[in-house]
């Protein structure tokens, strides 16, 4: 099982089961988020672990504009080390022009300048 898997990651898909989606197996994501969902409308309290990708074009760039889309993290797997710094430093040069972005580990997180001079 993939519990494994944190936000932040990058993921490559193992099967054909996000080909609704565009997404072919051997394919990189980008973890956006995840969530814990009802299984059953029979039972409310049996839950499971849902993952929010993004899609990753060859180049390593997330495609944003194209949406975010569940995913069972049985269908994914996590990319390995090397592949997932490259593919950080991908991302970090991406929306390093957004105001308030951290080139840090997590995406999107608020950067605070103690610059005080004006």
């Amino acid at each position: 099982m993939n519990k494994g898997i944190q936000v932040g990651q990058y993921v490559i898909v193992r099967n054909s089961k996000l080909k609704a989606n565009g997404i072919l197996k051997g394919k990189v994501l980008y973890v956006a988020g995840d969530a814990i969902v009802s299984v059953s409308e029979k039972d409310p309290y049996e839950l499971r672990r849902i993952l929010v990708g993004c899609k990753v074009d060859d180049r390593g760039f997330l495609l944003v504009d194209d949406g975010g889309f569940t995913v069972d993290a049985k269908n994914v797997k996590v990319v390995d080390d090397q592949l997932q710094a490259e593919l950080d430093m991908i991302r970090a040069a991406q929306f390093a022009d957004e105001v308030g972005v951290d080139e840090g580990p997590e995406c999107g997180t608020s950067k605070v300048s103690s610059d005080t001079t004006h």
